[in-house]
């Protein structure tokens, strides 16, 4: 098998498990928008209609926020692996006076660190806005 071939079938893999996971939360987002204002049957009594509504705004909203998120995050990891950051950041771990055990482990640690910092707006608008309006 060639590298070529190799990252191929992976972009493949990556980019159908990606779609699989937007086409479900959009899936269960059509679900709770259909559904509307109607308390299920065995929450009646427990919960009234205006405050289901509240929850059922309030879960479509955070799923917008999720699918928003993974397109981006997956995005730029999948610019990441073909257009070449990872094979300059690899030669550049590896090539430090250090055992490769520390040098994968801080190519890691960098990576998460990448996208810990890509993350912080969604978990921002997530918490302040989000969380804000349906409090």
């Amino acid at each position: 098998m060639t590298p070529n071939l190799i990252l191929s079938c992976f972009v493949a893999v990556y980019l159908l498990q990606s779609a699989f996971c937007i086409w479900l939360e959009t899936l269960n987002q059509r679900r709770l928008e259909r559904q509307g204002g109607e308390v299920p049957e065995p929450m009646e009594g427990f919960i009234d209609a205006d405050r289901f509504d509240r929850i059922t705004a309030y879960s479509v909203e955070k799923s917008r926020v999720f699918v928003f998120e993974k397109t981006v995050g997956d995005g730029i990891l999948i610019g990441l692996i073909l257009f070449g950051p990872f094979n300059y950041l690899a030669g550049y771990f590896s090539s430090l006076d250090i055992q490769f055990v520390w040098a994968g482990l801080i190519f890691f640690w960098f990576l998460g660190l990448v996208f810990f910092v890509i993350g912080l707006p969604f978990d921002y608008y997530q918490t302040f806005s989000v969380e804000d309006r349906y409090l």
